[in-house]
């Protein structure tokens, strides 16, 4: 049976979708997450209630709105309209950018591909106890060059 990409995401965890171009990184309890440019990812906090974790999805997804508005061309068109006092930005403004924080991305499958061994070769080590001298240690051993000098 095939899945859609919305049986993917109702297994009772709150996704945030980063589908800006620049990575996010709101802050919660002292805790910076951080959400990659073009990504959907799970939110995972610990000790918040569904109620809680929704709330600050949408927190976010505001926050997220608010820095994607001021970087936009209509701002600047605002800030000139305004004889450069400061525009604040409407809900109707902001919806677009929210709505694409809530909504999630497809959900895709990491790729992963076997990449081939390397031996180095290493060469056996001498042990040292912290209480003795390195100097008399290794008085024996030759000295390794790296590169030209």
């Amino acid at each position: 049976m095939e899945q859609t990409i919305k049986d993917n995401y109702l297994n009772g965890v709150f996704y945030f979708t980063n589908a800006t171009d620049e990575d996010f990184k709101p802050l919660w309890n002292n805790v910076e997450y951080t959400f990659s440019a073009k990504t959907c990812k799970p939110i995972i906090i610990l000790g918040e209630s569904p109620e809680n974790v929704q709330a600050i999805r949408k927190k976010w997804a505001y926050k997220l709105a608010q820095r994607e508005f001021y970087k936009s061309k209509t701002y600047n068109e605002m800030k000139v309209m305004g004889n450069g006092l400061p525009p604040i930005p409407s809900d109707t403004l902001l919806q677009p950018w929210i709505d694409q924080c809530l909504s999630p991305l497809p959900v895709s499958e990491p790729i992963s591909k076997v990449l081939p061994k390397q031996d180095i070769p290493l060469k056996a080590s001498v042990a040292v106890d912290k209480n003795e001298n390195l100097n008399e240690k290794f008085k024996d051993a030759p000295i390794q060059t790296i590169g030209q000098v």
